[in-house]
């Protein structure tokens, strides 16, 4: 309510409250207006913290499966690594049993006789 001077015109005190109202009705509006913001802002928040949460896990996902892969692909190297050097192992064995059957039989008859001639010479 404004008072209105001996004049009709309102007064000094009037102009005072008018003013006072437009600043308290303006901070109200700016107040509202930041709680607003702020409840966007908490919004906001939350979204990217759902978006981020949900992009550790996927690439969570992805690195665990590449790890099983990559170890997939060192185990399957290392088991033909073995097996060729199994195989390589194996042929090598072979040789020298068939040189040790080759040196046998060559010797056999030699290896008899050093042995009679021990047993007959004790």
């Amino acid at each position: 309510m404004i008072k209105l001077n001996q004049t009709g015109v309102p007064g000094e005190k009037g102009r005072r409250n008018s003013q006072m109202e437009n600043v308290i009705n303006k901070l109200s509006e700016i107040e509202t207006i930041a709680s607003k913001i702020m409840e966007a802002v908490i919004a906001r928040k939350k979204e990217i913290a759902r978006q981020k949460e949900a992009e550790k896990k996927a690439f969570d996902a992805r690195l665990e499966e590449e790890t099983g892969r990559k170890l997939a692909e060192i185990r399957q190297k290392l088991e033909d690594g073995k097996s060729a050097e199994i195989m390589k192992l194996q042929e090598n064995v072979e040789k020298v049993m068939e040189r040790m059957e080759t040196d046998f039989d060559a010797r056999q008859d030699e290896m008899a006789d050093e042995i009679c001639a021990k047993i007959l010479g004790m």
